[in-house]
């Protein structure tokens, strides 16, 4: 079953350190990025952003 969750990034938050973090905190096995919407302040797409939803697998 799939399990939407929700994380939303501060300007200056670092998109791979806060997904590693998430993954960690919930035990998380396998997941994919559905979508995501926000200003990227750097283009490799790592500051600022807003990641809509993860699904989560279990």
């Amino acid at each position: 079953m799939l399990k939407p969750l929700a994380l939303r990034l501060q300007p200056g938050q670092d998109l791979k350190v806060e997904l590693d973090t998430l993954v960690q905190i919930r035990n998380i096995e396998a997941a994919c990025i559905i979508t995501r919407a926000g200003f990227d302040q750097q283009k490799n797409s790592r500051g600022g952003s807003r990641l809509d939803a993860i699904y989560q697998e279990r």
